[in-house]
């Protein structure tokens, strides 16, 4: 993720000196590459899954192609937010923080979490014992008769909203929303951070 260097490609030189490896600036940096890296991800999946290309042979239906790069997308969701929360704790940034919380209450809260719990851990929920399952509430999700269930609602060059298992997903909101919050991530100054004044030691002749 370096350069021959030892930089972090993406770092404008103006924060170069700062970035003492190790310390808070140098590890948010790392987090603003890797949230890049898995926001490029989402885009990747959303590309596939508006222009399914049989093309591989690995499939024989748009469809299914479909539903396993939107379960991709989705696992890609789960990388994005824990770096993303990930630096919001190392920047103490309130405008971050309140961005993180903002894609929870309407990306993971919104569901994307328990359609790829259930994706995750299908063994459990083929069996009936997955964690939806148990829960509480008055209707259960990834009940069994449901896993065999999905439908795809929207307009054509849109991703449109996802149902399965008796969860839906926006994906279209999901993929907006992580621009959102990468757009905040990426405008953060590292020598704002925590420890940010430290210098990297001067090079010796």
């Amino acid at each position: 993720m370096s350069d021959s260097r030892g930089n972090l490609p993406g770092v404008d030189l103006a924060d170069a000196e700062v970035l003492v490896p190790s310390t808070p600036p140098h590890r948010l940096a790392m987090a603003r590459l890797h949230a890049s890296d898995s926001l490029r991800t989402l885009d990747l999946q959303a590309h596939r899954v508006r222009h399914p290309d049989l093309g591989s042979g690995a499939f024989d239906v748009a469809g299914s192609q479909r539903e396993v790069d939107a379960r991709l997308l989705l696992v890609a969701v789960g990388w994005f937010h824990r770096t993303c929360a990930a630096a919001a704790t190392l920047s103490s940034s309130t405008a971050l923080g309140d961005a993180v919380e903002h894609f929870e209450r309407s990306v993971i809260r919104g569901r994307a979490k328990e359609m790829r719990d259930i994706w995750e851990h299908l063994d459990e929920y083929l069996q009936g014992v997955g964690r939806l399952q148990r829960s509480s509430q008055d209707t259960p999700l990834g009940r069994p008769a449901e896993l065999a269930v999905w439908s795809w609602t929207g307009s054509p060059g849109t991703l449109g909203s996802l149902t399965w298992a008796g969860v839906s997903v926006d994906l279209d909101l999901v993929l907006a929303e992580a621009h959102r919050l990468n757009a905040v991530l990426q405008s953060l100054t590292l020598s704002a951070v925590p420890g940010g004044g430290e210098k990297s030691p001067a090079a010796h002749d």
